[in-house]
């Protein structure tokens, strides 16, 4: 299975990131969001809170 990380960081643009999110899972892709900026919860833009699947500095990028 492939695997991608997208990097959420504060002031994303919410529709943008959770559309890459969601198209790369319908097709099967094993996505892992991951915050940038030390706290899992991202704030959008418009004040939105996206809960990340981790911290981008506690993942292992070698598998």
């Amino acid at each position: 299975m492939s695997k991608a990380v997208i990097f959420f960081a504060p002031g994303l643009e919410e529709c943008e990131g959770l559309l890459c999110v969601d198209i790369l899972r319908r097709a099967g892709v094993d996505v892992t969001i991951a915050a940038v900026g030390g706290a899992r919860v991202v704030q959008s833009a418009r004040q939105v809170n996206i809960v990340a699947d981790a911290l981008a500095e506690e993942l292992d990028y070698t598998q």
